[in-house]
């Protein structure tokens, strides 16, 4: 029987899937860490290197216990991890890779737990949630991997399942999350991975022709791919749906001068009454 050397710094001939092939991936992030600000692109693609393969979820930390998530590798001393703040860490690569980019490739596993859409419980994913709704240029670690559960498993749709022409589209701005994840679902019927897959290729095509270089072409583009997908596969969003998402949008006082308007009425008593009379 042949024996099977384990090297212990890790092998790179190894299968990528495997714990060797891992420890010398984990061992080249640790020697391009010292170069996070002079030369992330160098740390960037070993880190899409892991992140294709999830290295850090077959390795162990100083307990013995395998890595849940990116964030718990990076926080790790070294011999077993980075040794580095996670935030730290994404902050500076996301000037260099793109925020999307790196949104796809540390998106977590799927976790038991509150479920989808349960609400940001720190401090620090609340300050990230209000700056991203303030339409602010922010990215933390948490905005990748800590917000609600129904953002998370839109991401693992596009980055496992989806079409790759999916997430190409989707890390260059050019289509939408809730479209792009349509793309991919969890329990696809008959014959949809095929009808994806077309689909997909079809917006390809577009992005390929336009090729969008200023922020109003790309716009024009991802309108016309989003309506493509949504014609394609039959996603026209529910109007009283959209209307009552505008509704909420508005401040307090003015929803309730929409809805006067809307009922076409002038006083708030008269709107009550008109509302009272609804079964």
């Amino acid at each position: 029987m042949d024996r099977v050397i384990r090297h212990p710094f890790g092998d790179p001939n190894a299968d990528p899937q495997s714990e060797e092939w891992a420890k010398f991936w984990r061992i080249r992030m640790q020697s391009r860490m010292t170069q996070l600000e002079s030369e992330p692109s160098a740390i960037a693609i070993e880190l899409a290197n892991g992140c294709d393969h999830r290295a850090w979820a077959v390795l162990a930390d100083r307990h013995g216990n395998r890595f849940p998530d990116f964030a718990s590798f990076c926080r790790e001393p070294e011999p077993y991890g980075l040794g580095r703040d996670p935030k730290a860490v994404i902050e500076r690569l996301v000037r260099f890779t793109g925020r999307r980019e790196l949104e796809l490739l540390l998106v977590p596993p799927a976790k038991p737990g509150p479920g989808r859409g349960h609400k940001a419980s720190t401090s620090e994913d609340r300050e990230v949630l209000q700056c991203k709704k303030k339409g602010q240029d922010v990215l933390s670690f948490a905005a990748v991997t800590e917000q609600n559960e129904k953002f998370a498993d839109r991401l693992r749709s596009i980055a496992t399942r989806a079409p790759e022409p999916v997430r190409k589209l989707y890390e260059g701005g050019l289509i939408e999350l809730t479209l792009a994840s349509a793309l991919g679902p969890k329990n696809p019927p008959l014959g949809f991975r095929a009808k994806s897959e077309a689909v997909a290729a079809e917006a390809a095509r577009i992005a390929e022709e336009r090729k969008p270089s200023t922020p109003r072409e790309r716009r024009q583009v991802q309108r016309e791919i989003n309506t493509l997908i949504r014609d394609r596969l039959n996603l026209h969003q529910d109007p009283v749906r959209i209307a009552v998402s505008k509704l909420k949008k508005l401040p307090p006082k003015d929803r309730v001068k929409a809805v006067m308007q809307a009922f076409g009425v002038a006083t708030p008593s008269e709107l009550a009454n008109v509302l009272l009379k609804i079964e």
